[in-house]
């Protein structure tokens, strides 16, 4: 039945292009972002996936910065743990010198009192973004809540919420120096190992009948500064384990976010060319729906 009132040949064409409109739309959209779901809209579940692990990406990027300036500050107090343990060498073989027949204990001194004062000047130096663990100002450093600090380690996602995990270091084990006493190189009375000597306290001039306790003194604090440094050192290594693991878990965080959402430019472009053609068809279809009108006008001329 052909009609002047209703084309259906038109109306489905039409219908067609209509479709045809809102797929290219999607298309040329998912061409020009490069993204296959770019709002809520587009799949509910995958975007909110997406946008989860994005700010995931941005928290655990900020743990990376945080953990090279941790590194940094570990490294400031090694290299300094490394120098004090040469002077400490140092100072030993002079107090061994002193030992000897004939030496001349005040020139002796004196080069001992230049290492102590370089120790102390490597001590003051160690700082790194305002921290010092090497001299502090800590009331208690037997009280760990005072003397313990934590460096963030990993921030990660469970099935409650998020967690970050932190690793701790012990100042009372790297202090050299604290202003209310207690660091390696101070007195301690009740220290049966070094008898409550202290590194600035070395006089062999003054004291010349401790040359061998004050030789023992320092065998037992550099034995202490090799302990603490080699602590620093596994706590950097493990920073920067840690760090490369981080920029590992960044990489594969963008790439599962790249496979949820990103779209496939060549399968786009394919589908752009294919809705391309349907749509100079559904023109046509078109075109000869209302073609079929025109012919049925002629009958009544």
């Amino acid at each position: 039945m052909t009609s002047i009132l209703t084309n259906a040949g038109a109306i489905a064409a039409l219908s067609t292009l209509r479709d045809l409109s809102l797929s290219m739309g999607a298309t040329q959209a998912a061409v020009a972002t490069g993204m296959r779901i770019d709002t809520a809209d587009d799949d509910a579940a995958y975007w909110s996936i997406a946008t989860t692990m994005r700010s995931d990406t941005k928290t655990i990027s900020a743990v990376v910065d945080t953990l090279n300036l941790s590194d940094a500050t570990v490294g400031v107090a090694y290299a300094g743990m490394s120098s004090t343990i040469q002077v400490l060498d140092e100072l030993k073989s002079k107090l061994v010198a002193a030992h000897g027949e004939g030496v001349d204990l005040g020139k002796v001194q004196k080069e001992i009192s230049q290492l102590q004062d370089q120790i102390v000047s490597i001590a003051a130096s160690a700082s790194f973004n305002e921290g010092n663990w090497l001299q502090t100002d800590v009331t208690d450093l037997n009280d760990p809540l005072q003397s313990e600090t934590a460096l963030i380690a990993s921030y990660a996602r469970e099935s409650y919420g998020v967690s970050i995990n932190t690793m701790q270091i012990d100042m009372a084990e790297t202090s050299l120096f604290n202003s209310t006493g207690g660091g390696l190189m101070q007195a301690d009375p009740t220290d049966p190992e070094t008898n409550g000597h202290a590194l600035l306290d070395i006089d062999i001039v003054t004291n010349p009948g401790l040359r061998t306790e004050y030789l023992a003194y320092v065998d037992v604090v550099n034995e202490r500064v090799i302990d603490a440094a080699a602590e620093l050192g596994a706590l950097q290594s493990r920073l920067q384990i840690q760090a490369d693991f981080s920029k590992e878990l960044l990489d594969s965080l963008d790439t599962g976010v790249g496979r949820l959402v990103d779209a496939d430019l060549n399968e786009e472009s394919s589908r752009l060319k294919a809705l391309q053609t349907r749509e100079q068809l559904g023109t046509q279809t078109l075109s000869i729906a209302n073609a079929s009108s025109q012919a049925l006008m002629q009958l009544f001329q």
